[in-house]
């Protein structure tokens, strides 16, 4: 695999570093040598194949734009339509992350070395009268093949740098007191920045909660319908609805996507976690949905993957749900998916792969399908669906994740799209210690259902099991091996079928793990030290399972929760609550949520009453707080009641905020504000479920 090079952001140290330099250089050289200095350090302040400042002159009815040395002249009808006409006209900043898809682009305007345009960052200069005038603009960009995109972090370093290179312009020379008072400049200039990017959030956030609200109220009451449904036909009516609600939201977080994407606003939120735990989701979410579709699904985690990585995890899984997505549409009854996260040792990263026997993707076709609303032929959104969003999506939060997205793939024969991101490990260390099953003899019964199936369970235990076998299904029965295994290992196929030996052994005080494809509950009761494993077998589960096995009897104590159970668990708990909301059906929705966990609840319409409520009433123990109200907003709110609980020494109650916004943004506004955790709308029960049990 090619080596993929990322420009790194630079640090505010780093970025003052290259801002001194350009002021040192200017105070030693003419105007025109200085211009044309900073315009190559614009390249190291930001990715750029190429960057420059022109000069702007605008007349009734032509702008006109130059190089200082006159080498590129730019003449334009002033109803022409190009971004770098754009960013001048609204004196406002640009940034266009697929030039070839943006009505804004002009090829013969924004395009004056003849690159290849994928990326095109635009800041305009303005001079310090009051009107503003646009006298230069900066001007960069990145050629197609190069990995990088622009984000807002560069946008912000440009427009403070823009500053000084305004007042370069307007000097013949920079003095040192002039410096000093500039510096001041570029701060003040840099706030003004953050305070318009937080009105665009806001305003744009106001929107999206719009949109989400009455749909949490939709998905809500369909899922309470569903708990309560009995009949058969009226259930797949209301799991159909919860599809396309779901579908829906699906559509909106896309277009979100795109759009913070091509915007440069799109956010990469670090965090330290499990590949086990947090991928292991997707495994077992698209097993069933091939299983239904009657794909055959086989899923591998390499159990040399580290305990703990450091990425964006919600990231990886927005890519790999994308691609699976697409293995499944794309792949017909009877074929095969195969999804793998691999260890790359030597370069401490994670490489992800998809692999499908679907219809394939022809070789002129694969470069282009990476770009937003593309799909390989106009008959394949007719055929399949789809907006075509997905892939592009997927590429690009790739790129900002440290990688490159790839594909093999061959007409008629399937695809595999495959990327490779750092694991940014501080300490490697695995999940699985093999000294703990070492003693331990291993038996696998394959017969000829099994050997596929088994192919990465007979991996898993290669890696954190020192003795083991296979038993092949032959005239010699399982019977004539119970002496040299501690545990069996057999699909459920296999034990119907070889059910009295299955007794026998277990009736020998041995373990055995029957892998099942389905949940049985009839079917394989035996009794003794049986444990059962639903695929897909992930290694965690395998590893503590057969732990589990080899465990005392006393050990073996360890009680696991149903759905149910977890409900009875809240019920016990006799919690109170207090749900904060402005919208009333969203209010009821919760009341009835709450209401069938056994948790009594009041509610509020604005963090304002809330407040009131809850300084008549110290027993309240949870709170589901709104964020976009009248009155008072959601995070005010939450910073009253915990400096009233500071002050008077009230009991602590667990806030969850409730969000339309799923970005970072939002939900540090809570977090910062005081609230335990954050919940995005449309909510789901199993993740209040989940959240209540967390804290209680």
């Amino acid at each position: 695999m090619k080596n993929i090079t990322i420009k790194q952001e630079l640090s505010e140290e780093e970025f003052q570093k290259i801002i001194s330099f350009c002021e040192s250089y200017s105070n030693n050289h003419n105007k025109n040598e200085s211009i044309t200095f900073c315009s190559e350090k614009t390249k190291e302040i930001i990715p750029a194949d190429d960057a420059g400042i022109l000069f702007f002159t605008l007349s009734k009815e032509h702008i006109s734009l130059s190089s200082h040395d006159k080498n590129i002249i730019i003449n334009a009808s002033f109803e022409e339509e190009s971004a770098i006409l754009n960013a001048c006209k609204l004196k406002q900043p640009l940034i266009i992350n697929d030039a070839s898809r943006s009505f804004l682009y002009n090829d013969k305007i924004d395009n004056f070395h003849n690159l290849r345009v994928k990326s095109i960052l635009l800041v305009p200069i303005m001079d310090k009268s009051k009107t503003k005038n646009v006298i230069a603009l900066i001007w960069a960009v990145i050629a197609k093949g190069n990995l990088n995109q622009y984000t807002q972090k560069d946008i912000d370093y440009i427009v403070i740098f823009s500053y000084f290179i305004r007042n370069l312009i307007e000097t013949e020379a920079l003095s040192i007191v002039n410096i000093s008072s500039d510096t001041m400049d570029y701060k003040n200039a840099y706030e003004e920045l953050i305070q318009k990017n937080k009105l665009e959030h806001t305003y744009f956030s106001s929107i999206i909660h719009d949109v989400r609200t009455p749909l949490n109220a939709v998905l809500g009451y369909l899922e309470l319908l569903l708990m309560k449904e009995s009949d058969i036909n009226k259930q797949e009516y209301i799991e159909v609805a919860l599809k396309s609600g779901e579908a829906m939201i699906a559509l909106i977080n896309d277009v979100l996507d795109i759009s913070k994407i091509s915007s440069g606003k799109m956010d990469i939120e670090k965090v330290t976690f499990s590949p086990f735990v947090e991928f292991s989701d997707i495994a077992k979410l698209f097993f069933n949905a091939s299983r239904k579709k009657e794909i055959y699904f086989d899923c591998y985690f390499d159990p040399m993957l580290p305990i703990e990585i450091i990425s964006d995890y919600y990231r990886i899984k927005q890519i790999v749900n994308n691609l699976l997505s697409n293995a499944i549409k794309f792949t017909p009854k009877g074929g095969e998916i195969k999804l793998s996260f691999l260890y790359i040792k030597e370069d401490d990263a994670i490489e992800v792969s998809v692999e499908d026997t679907g219809i394939g993707i022809a070789k002129e076709k694969q470069k282009a399908i990476f770009s937003p609303y593309t799909q390989e032929k106009n008959s394949t959104s007719r055929e399949y669906g789809g907006t075509g969003l997905g892939l592009s999506i997927s590429h690009q939060l790739v790129v900002l994740l440290g990688g490159k997205l790839e594909i093999e793939s061959e007409t008629g024969k399937g695809s595999r799209f495959f990327f490779k991101i750092p694991c940014n490990t501080i300490t490697y260390k695995s999940l699985f210690d093999t000294k703990i099953l070492k003693d331990k003899r291993i038996s696998l019964f394959l017969s000829d259902i099994a050997i596929k199936k088994c192919n990465s369970t007979l991996k898993y235990i290669d890696n954190f099991a020192s003795h083991y076998k296979t038993i092949s299904d032959n005239k010699q029965s399982i019977s004539d091996h119970i002496e040299s295994f501690d545990t069996l290992i057999i699909m459920h196929q296999d034990a119907i079928i070889h059910e009295m030996e299955i007794a026998r052994v277990l009736d020998a005080k041995k373990a055995v793990l029957v892998i099942c494809d389905i949940l049985l509950q009839e079917e394989c009761r035996f009794s003794g030290n049986v444990k059962r494993l639903l695929f897909p077998i992930l290694p965690n589960d395998l590893y503590e399972t057969l732990i589990d096995l080899n465990q005392s009897e006393e050990a073996k104590k360890r009680e696991k929760y149903s759905f149910e159970d977890d409900i009875e668990r809240i019920r016990s708990k006799n919690l109170l609550a207090l749900v904060v909301d402005d919208n009333p059906i969203n209010l009821k929705l919760m009341r009835e949520l709450l209401k069938n966990f056994g948790i009594a609840t009041e509610i509020a319409q604005n963090g304002d009453s809330a407040i009131d409520i809850i300084s008549q009433n110290n027993t309240i123990d949870l709170i589901f707080m709104d964020q976009n109200m009248p009155i008072m907003n959601g995070d005010e709110a939450i910073r009253i009641i915990r400096n009233e609980e500071k002050t008077k020494n009230l009991h602590t109650k667990i806030v969850i905020g409730l969000s339309g916004d799923a970005s970072i943004d939002a939900k540090n506004t809570f977090i910062e504000a005081g609230a335990d955790d954050v919940l995005t709308k449309p909510v789901h029960l199993s993740q209040i479920i989940k959240t209540i049990l967390k804290y209680f």
